[in-house]
């Protein structure tokens, strides 16, 4: 059986697909007994594995956006303000001092 590789979309597109076929949402397939005695069993062993595959992309999509996330606040080095130089009487800095002498 070949390997495919769907991305979170495409997941997204085919358990949509099977929730649109039977009118049924993912958390009712999954919860209702009736529901699922009248799906196949074929077709709620695809629509768990979906329901499972999104859940492990999205913690892994969450996880990988919160590794980036810490390594740029450990990358970057709080800024310090520097202090406002004291003004002289003229409205100018300190270097006034050096002038007055």
């Amino acid at each position: 059986m070949p390997t495919v590789f769907l991305s979170l979309a495409d997941i997204d597109a085919k358990i949509h697909a099977y929730e649109e076929r039977y009118h049924l949402d993912s958390m009712a397939m999954l919860k209702d007994k009736d529901a699922r005695r009248r799906i196949g069993e074929d077709v709620i062993l695809q629509w768990e594995a979906y329901v499972q595959q999104r859940l492990y992309l999205r913690e892994l999509h969450y996880q990988t956006h919160r590794d980036y996330l810490s390594r740029l606040n450990q990358g970057s080095r709080p800024r310090t303000r520097s202090k406002p130089k004291a003004k002289g009487k003229n409205g100018r800095g300190s270097d006034d001092l050096k002038y007055a002498a």
